[in-house]
């Protein structure tokens, strides 16, 4: 079997044992309405069957997502490598400090990512006139094609999303993925911090 077929089995796997949950989830919630005698949904089930969706999710997304766009033309460099990509963006380009930011990396990683994709010709390096100290990065032709490439995968899988959903619901879902945004962004700061802190003390 493919790669490609694999991951399209699994896919289908996953998203169906996903709807099941949250079928079964969305008729206790229903007939707990219709018999209050039972008493409200248990909160433990409501936790389970998110964190299911959400661990199978992340998971499937990185996955599905490796395999859509690194074809036959771009096969030389990674799903990290398309995201420095993407990190970088059309125009003139971004200095390196700006780039690792958007990427919530080190400089010095992306400097290991940056010289890979230099020498595979996706982008150049020169540094600022004004500046010398300051380096800055641009996209290549072949750069500018992997990017509208990644960017289309995402237009693909933002549309496949809104399309199933009417206009009542898109707020409820930028509401979950705010939530969940802001869930990271804080335990990434926390984690920092912490991290910071046992340095100080050492």
């Amino acid at each position: 079997m493919s790669a490609k077929l694999s991951v399209k089995y699994k896919c289908q796997r996953i998203q169906k044992e996903c709807r099941s949950r949250l079928t079964s989830l969305t008729k206790n919630v229903y007939n707990e309405k219709q018999v209050k005698d039972e008493g409200a949904v248990r909160m433990s089930d409501v936790y389970a069957t998110i964190n299911y969706v959400l661990v199978n999710l992340i998971n499937e997304i990185w996955e599905v997502e490796g395999k859509a766009i690194i074809t036959d033309e771009f096969k030389d460099i990674t799903n990290n490598d398309m995201h420095v990509i993407e990190a970088i963006g059309l125009g003139e380009g971004n200095n390196m400090s700006t780039i690792a930011k958007k990427l919530n990396i080190t400089v010095g990683s992306l400097t290991t990512a940056v010289n890979s994709l230099v020498k595979k010709g996706y982008v150049d390096r020169f540094r600022s006139k004004e500046d010398r100290r300051v380096v800055y990065v641009r996209l290549l032709e072949k750069g500018e094609n992997a990017y509208h490439h990644h960017e289309d995968y995402h237009k693909q899988m933002t549309q496949a999303i809104v399309d199933k959903l009417d206009e009542s619901e898109i707020p409820v879902l930028l509401k979950t993925l705010d939530a969940l945004t802001g869930f990271f962004t804080d335990y990434t700061r926390e984690s920092k911090e912490k991290s910071s802190d046992s340095m100080d003390k050492e």
